[in-house]
């Protein structure tokens, strides 16, 4: 309904802004991994593309810490999905929560093992250089103000786009469908398409809801990877390789129990 296409345009638009000012003018000194932090809540996948592009221009000692923010704005993503979930379905959360919380902790583990693998050898190099080691990444340029109409308009067109999509497909091709179409969101900005799911009421069981939202994150985080390993001009490869391939083979475990 409009009322729907409303009140979730300016839920997940005032959610993203919250994220934005915190990172943009209260954590904007506070240095890169908390950037990544609250990027994960704003857009991971913006964070990731702007964090791996400035990665091919930085020192190799601080490659470290882009590498831990990337799997920190990956963790906060699963956070950002219990909030909604908290806002539009509160059923599902309370059945569910333990999944989102799981892959929460692998991905501060994976970002936790980045930072402190790199933490000595980053250690040595800042105390040469005689700074205190926190990189601050300046995002003006990159980073959208989530409130601008243009941002607010497309994610409510795509809000459309995928509530008609998602219902012809499960008509037409059932839950087969719907994985199919939860795979191929990827490419996109997969929030409408997940918000969709959380609010409609569909003819197809809340497990299946939330596999359907974990194929679109799984999906979404290999076109990140590569994203991120075309943008740092191949400079992270193995530790995207890694830490993204330890991710998706947890969160495609999660099946077995949801």
């Amino acid at each position: 309904t409009p009322y729907n296409i409303w009140l979730t345009t300016v839920v997940i638009s005032g959610f993203s802004y919250i994220s934005y000012l915190l990172k943009r003018y209260v954590f904007n000194k506070s240095g890169i991994i908390v950037s990544g932090l609250l990027g994960g809540v704003y857009s991971s996948m913006a964070t990731t593309v702007i964090l791996t592009k400035k990665a091919a221009t930085v020192k190799e000692s601080e490659l470290g810490q882009y590498i831990t923010a990337v799997f920190c704005s990956v963790s906060t993503l699963y956070v950002k999905y219990m909030i909604l979930m908290a806002i539009f379905n509160i059923n599902l959360l309370a059945t569910y929560w333990y999944a989102f919380a799981i892959m929460f902790v692998v991905g501060l583990a994976v970002a936790a093992y980045f930072f402190f693998r790199d933490k000595k050898q980053t250690k040595i190099a800042q105390l040469a250089a005689g700074n205190d080691g926190t990189v601050v990444v300046d995002e003006q340029e990159d980073d959208k103000n989530p409130l601008e109409f243009q941002i607010a308009l497309l994610f409510a067109f795509l809000f459309i786009v995928f509530t008609i999509a998602t219902h012809y497909t499960i008509i037409l091709f059932g839950t087969e469908g719907l994985t199919a179409l939860s795979i191929l969101v990827g490419a996109t900005d997969i929030t409408p398409f997940i918000l969709n799911l959380y609010q409609a009421k569909y003819p197809i069981a809340d497990s299946v809801i939330v596999m359907s939202t974990f194929q679109a994150i799984i999906s979404s985080n290999i076109i990140k990877m590569f994203y991120g390993i075309f943008l740092s001009k191949r400079r992270i490869v193995k530790p995207l390789l890694a830490g993204f391939a330890i991710i998706t083979i947890i969160n495609l475990s999660l099946f077995l129990i949801i």
